[in-house]
């Protein structure tokens, strides 16, 4: 069942690490990117490898990345096969969500055309808990709530529509990812 292949994982950096993270997002407003699609998405961004400063936490973040794909194929039955022998991360971008009924993701898939065809798993990583401000995925009756730590993977294509939900206490961070191909 294509369910079977959203994936969510804890603990995967330490509370002290998301919070480190988060200071270092609202310390640094001038790398701040303002996304707004009206009625579909609304937040702030920071492509974290534009920025050398971001190099410390990108070359951590991309090791946890690296052992979490081992574990999403052992956990969803993919054998080295059927995964692609060479990928690549896609930049890592740092979203905030605030509590302001306005921001959020709402339903999409990340692969809709031709420039974005080489993305084939996605990382979620959230960074706070959050009331609100779930992942769901609609047609799977699934919703995974924000928790400091807490990481999600899936396939990026029409197969897994999912939508990032408005935080309704706080601020919602998350640190998204994709592998592609190459």
């Amino acid at each position: 069942m294509l369910e079977d292949y959203i994936r969510v994982y804890e603990n995967v950096i330490t509370p002290d690490f998301c919070n480190q993270i988060i200071a270092m997002f609202e310390e640094n407003p001038q790398h701040h990117e303002e996304v707004v699609l009206e009625g579909h998405r609304s937040f702030k961004q920071i492509n974290l490898q534009q920025h050398p400063e971001w190099e410390p936490f990108t070359r951590a973040l991309s090791q946890v990345f690296q052992q979490y794909i081992r574990n999403y194929m052992e956990d969803c039955n993919i054998s080295d096969k059927m995964f692609p022998q060479q990928f690549a991360f896609e930049q890592f971008r740092m979203k905030r969500y605030m509590p302001n009924g306005v921001d959020e993701f709402d339903d999409h898939v990340d692969v809709g055309s031709l420039e974005s065809a080489r993305r084939f798993l996605v990382f979620f990583l959230y960074l706070d808990d959050n009331k609100g401000g779930q992942t769901e995925f609609p047609q799977f009756g699934i919703s995974v709530p924000p928790a400091k730590g807490r990481m999600t993977m899936f396939p990026p294509m029409w197969t897994h529509l999912h939508a990032g939900r408005k935080p309704i206490d706080k601020p919602k961070y998350i640190i998204g990812s994709y592998l592609h191909y190459v």
